[in-house]
């Protein structure tokens, strides 16, 4: 018996939220209906102010005018006094020579300084040297690098 009343209120409360699932689905329609005839009207308010024969022609005219950027680039990319036809090859030897020419003049001066590095080697072998002379003279440091006050100069004040 409490099975059958149970059932009953299930199938009862099932039917409710049917009923308001089919009455909050209309409302939500209606919303909708509303909002696509005010979409529609303002669609059609503003297609009155587009002519469609104008878009085209300034479609056209765009792509006219990239046509004749496109020209003007291909014209002004072209190189003067350069033949049409180069040859790849001949580049590669001429550059393969090149490369040939820079490692015969570095193995032949490996052991020089060059010139522009003179004045720089000269600094470099006075700066090992001073370095050489302070490590000579090393002082004492505490932990924030500064020289250590010795012991008997503190006691004097």
């Amino acid at each position: 018996m409490y099975e059958k009343q149970r059932d009953a209120l299930y199938n009862q409360q099932f039917n409710i939220e049917q009923t308001k699932f089919a009455t909050e689905s209309v409302k939500d329609t209606i919303t909708t209906v509303a909002a696509m005839k005010t979409a529609s009207k303002q669609l059609k308010t503003d297609m009155k102010q587009i002519k469609v024969s104008e878009i085209e022609d300034l479609h056209d005219d765009m792509s006219d005018m990239m046509e004749d950027a496109d020209e003007i680039n291909e014209i002004m990319g072209r190189a003067y006094g350069v033949p049409e036809e180069i040859d790849e090859e001949d580049l590669m030897e001429e550059l393969n020579a090149m490369e040939d020419e820079l490692e015969a003049e570095a193995e032949e001066n490996k052991d020089e300084v060059p010139s522009y590095l003179v004045n720089a080697a000269s600094a470099a072998k006075a700066t090992a040297a001073a370095n050489k002379d302070e490590k000579k003279a090393e002082v004492d440091v505490d932990e924030f690098g500064l020289p250590k006050v010795p012991e008997r100069n503190l006691l004097s004040n």
